[in-house]
């Protein structure tokens, strides 16, 4: 029986660093395939061939790259320790937290998380731990000079009747923004225009 393979993209060398297609790199990264692409995307790991669109065509990475991404990672990380609770690794914390890998990855790198740590019995991106609430904490800060319309109905001591005549009347200025934990749109007034 003969079974139809792909072509197989051939390894080959940069500066005596061995290299490998988007497959052996995740792998080698030890991230699931559709992290690899957003990282890619991100521009968080660079291919030192670009492939093409032919199927035969490959990106290649080199090694040494990726192990400089995998360090960059690490550079402020200290070793997971028996008090250390409720870290996860990068892409499940992601998702606890409500917000992506790529997020995370790019907090890590700007030194925005402080609580970063390793495990060493586990390989490459997933051997990185963060706390989910620290992730939240950064980046869904309230801010307070931005008020929900329940919050201005608080406020106002008034009831959401009144607070929609007044934003259709032109008293009361709203403006529309994406709610940072639903990601959905609401309407918000400023705190100075209340």
């Amino acid at each position: 029986r003969h079974i139809r393979r792909s072509p197989t993209p051939v390894a080959c060398f940069y500066s005596a660093t061995m290299a490998w297609n988007p497959t052996a790199v995740d792998k080698y990264l030890n991230i699931p395939r559709h992290i690899d692409r957003q990282l890619f995307t991100a521009g968080f790991i660079r291919p030192f061939i670009v492939g093409g669109l032919e199927k035969s065509i490959m990106h290649a990475f080199a090694k040494r790259d990726l192990d400089a991404f995998l360090e960059r990672l690490k550079a402020s990380a200290t070793e997971i320790g028996e008090a250390d609770k409720g870290y996860l690794p990068i892409t499940t914390a992601a998702l606890h937290a409500s917000a992506n890998a790529v997020q995370v990855v790019e907090l890590i790198l700007d030194h925005k998380l402080k609580r970063v740590r390793t495990r060493s019995d586990v390989s490459g991106f997933q051997s990185i731990l963060v706390d989910p609430d620290e992730i939240r904490s950064v980046l869904f800060e309230p801010r307070n000079e931005i008020l929900s319309l329940k919050q201005v109905e608080k406020r106002l001591t008034t009831n959401y009747y009144v607070v929609q005549r007044l934003i259709e009347h032109g008293h009361l200025p709203a403006h529309v923004e994406v709610n940072a934990k639903s990601r959905l749109k609401q309407r918000v007034v400023s705190e100075d225009d209340i």
